[in-house]
């Protein structure tokens, strides 16, 4: 399925949902970061560092393989 996400300028907030395909538990945190990376190597965000990235929450799902990623702008941004 292709996607163009909708690039943001300034502060977003961000949601992570993390699942893996097998039963076998993972390092929360290195996957969370690889995702912020790409966000800005594929400029849906400018930053991810803490001047454009004002929330992070990232949780694990069941009932899909892989990453769900949401980005909005930041409240008050």
């Amino acid at each position: 399925m292709a996607q163009r996400p909708k690039k943001h300028l300034g502060p977003v907030s961000i949601a992570i949902e993390l699942s893996a395909p097998n039963k076998r538990s993972f390092d929360i945190d290195n996957r969370s970061k690889a995702l912020l990376d790409l966000l800005v190597m594929c400029h849906v965000i400018e930053a991810d560092d803490s001047s454009v990235v004002r929330e992070l929450h990232v949780r694990c799902g069941e009932g899909f393989t892989g990453a769900r990623v949401f980005v909005r702008p930041a409240a008050g941004g």
